[in-house]
């Protein structure tokens, strides 16, 4: 799927949805469909709870205070027919606002909103998420903001890819081959060919490298695609990002790693090259650790600049009938339901 039929589906669905919801401004539209879609969570509570509604039809509020989500969720979102829209710091600044009128002044607006900015202060506890989304592009100035004041930028092109992830995983072309540096004094090895299995680390640069080189194709055997709701991983992703800003030298004893499968493995004491490769698990630190660097990237900051940890990954030789159980074996400490493994294995 390229990027212009990708715009004219959510259109279209965004059209259905107001359609189904009589929600009239297309602004409002695009929050509902971008909590649905991105967010993961069902329609009727993003419709009746969580958008609380916009200025105008370009923009729209959007944000999350539930008791049964563990972090907290405050977005803007803005829209452009046609994917065309062009965004600064300017859009960056105006979640801040909306942030500091939730906290600050939670008496200010329609009950909606006064009734969200109640819960939202009374959930300070939890760690709290900032977007900032527009349906087309973002200045380098707007991600330097964002990186700045904590939040996290979706232009057009995350939304795709995170919604190929979520709706189409089986057009993500699986990569062909990668290379993970393992030199034999740093490196485990258990078992025979064609049935071996590999331990060794990585550097989170050189992950981050991995996935913008071969993209999201690495995990579209991961079963965490169908976790019921990004909202709640995110919690997870959240604590990797902090580590890796604020203790990157930590990051190797706090992360549980990696698992790769591949059809065959080649070692020259130097680097193992794994044919087909998956990350089967490890999807939501692979992503994190990817999007915080790719975030920084974007505000013009030079990676050999920025902060280096070290994440512990297993290479595993396997089948494809095999990769699929060894998914579902490594993705075990985060429920996924039967329904959920069975949708995949008719894939």
């Amino acid at each position: 799927m390229q990027t212009a039929e990708f715009v004219q589906r959510v259109e279209r669905e965004m059209s259905e949805l107001g359609s189904e919801r009589a929600i009239a401004k297309q602004g409002d539209q695009f929050a509902v469909w971008f909590g649905v879609e991105i967010l993961g969570f069902e329609v009727g509570l993003v419709a009746e709870r969580l958008h609380i509604g916009g200025s105008g039809d370009e923009k729209s509020d959007l944000a999350v205070a539930e008791e049964d989500v563990p972090i907290r969720i405050l977005a803007q979102c803005k829209f452009s027919n046609g994917g065309s829209g062009h965004y600064n710091k300017d859009e960056v600044e105006e979640v801040l606002t909306a942030r500091r009128r939730a906290l600050e002044f939670p008496t200010l607006g329609h009950q909606k909103r006064q009734e969200f900015s109640i819960k939202y202060k009374a959930a300070e506890q939890k760690p709290e998420r900032l977007l900032s989304v527009g349906f087309g592009n973002f200045t380098p100035e707007a991600f330097e903001y964002a990186v700045a004041n904590k939040v996290v930028i979706y232009d057009l092109e995350r939304i795709f890819q995170e919604w190929l992830t979520r709706r189409d995983p089986a057009r993500l072309p699986i990569p062909k081959l990668v290379s993970i540096p393992a030199k034999e004094d740093s490196l485990i090895t258990r078992g025979k060919e064609p049935h071996r299995t590999f331990i060794t680390t990585m550097s989170t640069k050189m992950l981050h490298k991995m996935v913008q080189e071969h993209g999201l194709g690495l995990f579209s055997e991961n079963f965490r695609y169908k976790l019921p709701s990004s909202a709640r991983s995110d919690a997870i992703a959240m604590a990797t990002k902090s580590t890796l800003e604020n203790e990157p030298e930590r990051f190797l004893d706090r992360n549980n790693g990696l698992t790769f499968v591949g059809e065959h493995v080649n070692w020259d004491a130097k680097v193992l090259q794994v044919v087909t490769p998956q990350i089967v698990n490890g999807c939501q630190t692979s992503y994190a650790i990817h999007e915080w660097y790719e975030q920084r990237l974007k505000a013009n900051q030079a990676l050999d600049h920025l902060p280096e940890g070290e994440v512990t990954v297993k290479v595993i030789e396997a089948g494809s009938e095999d990769t699929r159980k060894i998914a579902e074996a490594t993705n075990r400490q985060n429920p996924i339901s039967a329904r959920d493994l069975h949708s995949n294995s008719e894939d």
